[in-house]
């Protein structure tokens, strides 16, 4: 029996993804998508762990000092492109009400996630665990034990929701039951096969 849902936040609880950051983003560097370096599932594992500067990794993917003009263009950029997708937070309301603990376990970046929290994002949720705070990323184990360890729940009774096969990997790996997310619709389907019905 599931007790507590841990749900990544950009791709499963927000539009947007590093994908669709790039095509508006390339263009303002001069910059070509096909040649900039990034590693998923974080854009540039430092980052994510809060060991770099928002600069230094913007430079870094793009292969380019940026000026102060595309540095400014390229933040906004970044700072909105992932939105709240509001059918999956009207599901995160009923999973609540319905007594499940649940928590956040996100790649996250010291630019948005203050954002999200000024916005009220995280306030459905019982435990926040964001990369850029505890140093660790996922699919790295540590970060899976310390979001489980936060929301309070046994691992065997936490379920993982993330986009990215990789990250489901490694809760897995990590002793959690996990689910791909590729969209709303497959996944109540899902959550339907742990006994869970929103």
């Amino acid at each position: 029996m599931i007790l507590g849902i841990l749900f990544d936040f950009g791709g499963v609880l927000l539009t947007g993804n590093l994908d669709s950051f790039f095509a508006k983003a390339a263009p303002v560097v001069g910059a070509r998508k096909e040649r900039l370096s990034f590693e998923p599932p974080s854009m540039v594992p430092d980052f994510a762990k809060g060991n770099m500067d928002v600069r230094d990794c913007f430079e870094h993917v793009f292969h380019q000092k940026l000026s102060e003009e595309q540095f400014k263009k390229v933040l906004a950029i970044f700072s909105t492109n992932w939105q709240p997708d509001k059918t999956m937070f009207a599901l995160v309301r009923t999973l609540k009400q319905q007594g499940y603990k649940l928590g956040v376990l996100s790649n996250s970046d010291p630019i948005n996630s203050p954002i999200f929290k000024e916005k009220g994002l995280y306030n459905q949720f019982d435990a926040v665990t964001l990369s850029h705070e505890v140093h660790a990323a996922k699919p790295e184990p540590e970060i899976y034990e310390i979001a489980v360890h936060r929301l309070g729940t046994p691992k065997d009774k936490t379920l993982f929701i993330d986009d990215l096969a990789v990250c489901v990997a490694g809760a897995r790996k990590a002793g959690i039951h996990a689910i791909q997310f590729t969209g709303k619709e497959k996944l109540v389907k899902d959550l339907a096969a742990f006994g869970i019905h929103p």
